[in-house]
Protein backbone atom coordinates (compact mmCIF):
# COMPACT_ATOMS: atom_id res chain seq x y z
CA UNK A 1 0.00 0.00 0.00
CA UNK A 2 3.19 2.46 0.80
CA UNK A 3 4.43 1.59 -2.56
CA UNK A 4 1.12 2.38 -4.47
CA UNK A 5 0.47 5.19 -1.70
CA UNK A 6 4.07 6.56 -3.49
CA UNK A 7 3.15 6.11 -7.10
CA UNK A 8 -0.02 8.44 -6.66
CA UNK A 9 -2.51 5.43 -6.91
CA UNK A 10 -3.67 5.86 -3.73
CA UNK A 11 -4.10 9.06 -0.54
CA UNK A 12 -3.31 7.95 2.64
CA UNK A 13 -4.05 9.35 5.75
CA UNK A 14 -3.20 8.83 9.71
CA UNK A 15 -6.80 8.19 11.55
CA UNK A 16 -6.82 7.38 15.24
CA UNK A 17 -6.82 3.45 16.26
CA UNK A 18 -7.66 2.53 20.10
CA UNK A 19 -7.03 4.96 22.71
CA UNK A 20 -3.37 6.10 21.45
CA UNK A 21 -2.61 4.73 18.20
CA UNK A 22 -3.13 5.55 15.21
CA UNK A 23 -3.68 3.16 11.26
CA UNK A 24 -2.96 4.90 7.79
CA UNK A 25 -6.54 4.53 5.89
CA UNK A 26 -6.22 4.76 2.31
CA UNK A 27 -8.27 5.86 -0.70
CA UNK A 28 -8.02 5.37 -4.15
CA UNK A 29 -6.68 8.09 -6.35
CA UNK A 30 -8.32 8.98 -9.55
CA UNK A 31 -4.68 7.54 -11.15
CA UNK A 32 -5.09 4.80 -8.64
CA UNK A 33 -8.70 4.38 -10.33
CA UNK A 34 -7.68 5.31 -13.98
CA UNK A 35 -4.67 2.49 -13.64
CA UNK A 36 -7.18 -0.28 -11.77
CA UNK A 37 -9.94 0.52 -14.92
CA UNK A 38 -6.43 -0.53 -17.32
CA UNK A 39 -5.89 -3.40 -15.44
CA UNK A 40 -9.52 -4.20 -15.33
CA UNK A 41 -9.18 -4.24 -19.33
CA UNK A 42 -6.31 -6.13 -19.78
CA UNK A 43 -6.30 -10.12 -20.98
CA UNK A 44 -5.58 -12.66 -17.91
CA UNK A 45 -2.32 -13.46 -18.32
CA UNK A 46 -2.35 -17.49 -16.60
CA UNK A 47 0.26 -19.12 -14.79
CA UNK A 48 0.93 -22.26 -14.82
CA UNK A 49 -0.80 -24.23 -12.06
CA UNK A 50 1.01 -26.12 -9.67
CA UNK A 51 -1.69 -27.42 -7.42
CA UNK A 52 0.38 -29.71 -4.54
CA UNK A 53 -2.52 -31.94 -3.73
CA UNK A 54 -3.15 -32.76 -7.48
CA UNK A 55 0.24 -33.60 -7.92
CA UNK A 56 0.62 -35.74 -4.87
CA UNK A 57 -2.39 -37.05 -6.13
CA UNK A 58 -0.11 -38.36 -9.09
CA UNK A 59 2.05 -40.49 -7.18
CA UNK A 60 0.14 -41.68 -4.50
CA UNK A 61 1.00 -45.16 -5.54
CA UNK A 62 3.91 -44.43 -3.37
CA UNK A 63 1.99 -43.00 0.03
CA UNK A 64 0.93 -45.80 2.03
CA UNK A 65 -3.01 -46.35 1.73
CA UNK A 66 -3.75 -44.53 4.91
CA UNK A 67 -1.64 -41.91 4.06
CA UNK A 68 -3.34 -41.31 0.69
CA UNK A 69 -6.36 -41.20 2.92
CA UNK A 70 -5.31 -38.48 4.83
CA UNK A 71 -4.14 -36.37 2.11
CA UNK A 72 -7.28 -36.58 0.15
CA UNK A 73 -9.73 -36.35 3.51
CA UNK A 74 -7.86 -33.25 4.54
CA UNK A 75 -8.23 -31.65 0.60
CA UNK A 76 -11.83 -32.69 0.60
CA UNK A 77 -11.88 -30.94 4.45
CA UNK A 78 -10.28 -28.03 3.19
CA UNK A 79 -13.08 -27.42 -0.03
CA UNK A 80 -15.66 -28.07 2.48
CA UNK A 81 -14.78 -25.14 4.54
CA UNK A 82 -13.91 -22.96 1.81
CA UNK A 83 -17.68 -24.02 0.29
CA UNK A 84 -19.30 -23.48 3.88
CA UNK A 85 -17.18 -19.80 3.91
CA UNK A 86 -18.17 -18.89 -0.06
CA UNK A 87 -21.58 -20.20 0.34
CA UNK A 88 -21.97 -17.95 3.41
CA UNK A 89 -20.19 -14.96 1.31
CA UNK A 90 -22.56 -15.05 -1.46
CA UNK A 91 -25.91 -15.18 0.93
CA UNK A 92 -24.50 -12.02 2.31
CA UNK A 93 -23.94 -10.63 -1.40
CA UNK A 94 -27.74 -11.62 -2.16
CA UNK A 95 -29.26 -10.60 0.66
CA UNK A 96 -26.89 -7.19 0.85
CA UNK A 97 -25.94 -7.92 4.70
CA UNK A 98 -21.97 -8.10 3.46
CA UNK A 99 -20.36 -4.85 5.33
CA UNK A 100 -18.50 -4.53 2.33
CA UNK A 101 -21.36 -4.51 -0.34
CA UNK A 102 -23.50 -1.98 1.31
CA UNK A 103 -20.94 0.25 1.71
CA UNK A 104 -19.35 0.10 -1.75
CA UNK A 105 -23.50 0.79 -2.61
CA UNK A 106 -23.60 3.66 -0.41
CA UNK A 107 -20.34 5.18 -2.99
CA UNK A 108 -21.65 4.39 -5.96
CA UNK A 109 -24.87 5.39 -7.91
CA UNK A 110 -27.98 3.30 -7.80
CA UNK A 111 -27.41 2.38 -11.32
CA UNK A 112 -24.85 0.49 -10.82
CA UNK A 113 -25.60 -1.67 -7.89
CA UNK A 114 -26.90 -4.58 -10.07
CA UNK A 115 -23.79 -4.75 -11.93
CA UNK A 116 -22.13 -4.80 -8.53
CA UNK A 117 -24.21 -7.31 -6.96
CA UNK A 118 -24.34 -9.71 -9.89
CA UNK A 119 -20.46 -9.70 -10.58
CA UNK A 120 -19.49 -10.50 -7.03
CA UNK A 121 -22.17 -12.87 -6.78
CA UNK A 122 -20.58 -14.68 -10.37
CA UNK A 123 -17.77 -14.82 -8.59
CA UNK A 124 -18.52 -16.54 -5.29
CA UNK A 125 -21.01 -19.25 -7.65
CA UNK A 126 -17.50 -19.72 -9.34
CA UNK A 127 -15.75 -20.35 -6.42
CA UNK A 128 -18.45 -22.72 -4.94
CA UNK A 129 -17.90 -24.27 -7.75
CA UNK A 130 -14.79 -25.00 -7.97
CA UNK A 131 -14.62 -26.14 -3.86
CA UNK A 132 -17.71 -28.71 -4.91
CA UNK A 133 -15.80 -30.58 -8.15
CA UNK A 134 -12.53 -30.26 -5.70
CA UNK A 135 -14.82 -32.33 -2.56
CA UNK A 136 -16.61 -35.01 -5.50
CA UNK A 137 -12.25 -35.23 -6.59
CA UNK A 138 -11.41 -36.22 -3.25
CA UNK A 139 -14.56 -38.35 -2.74
CA UNK A 140 -13.41 -40.52 -6.07
CA UNK A 141 -9.93 -40.11 -4.83
CA UNK A 142 -10.48 -42.31 -1.28
CA UNK A 143 -12.73 -44.58 -3.39
CA UNK A 144 -9.96 -45.03 -5.49
CA UNK A 145 -7.94 -45.74 -2.76
CA UNK A 146 -10.42 -48.44 -1.22
CA UNK A 147 -10.66 -50.16 -4.60
CA UNK A 148 -7.20 -50.35 -5.46
CA UNK A 149 -6.02 -51.50 -1.58
CA UNK A 150 -9.42 -54.21 -1.52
Amino acid sequence: LRRMEAEGLLAGQDVPWGPRGSKREYTISAAGLESFRVWMNEPIAYAVERNPAHLKAAYLEWSSPHSARNILTAHREHYQERLEDWSAKLHEINTMTNPLIRKRMEKFPAEDHEKIIAYKAFTYEGLIARAEVEILWANRGLALVDQLNA
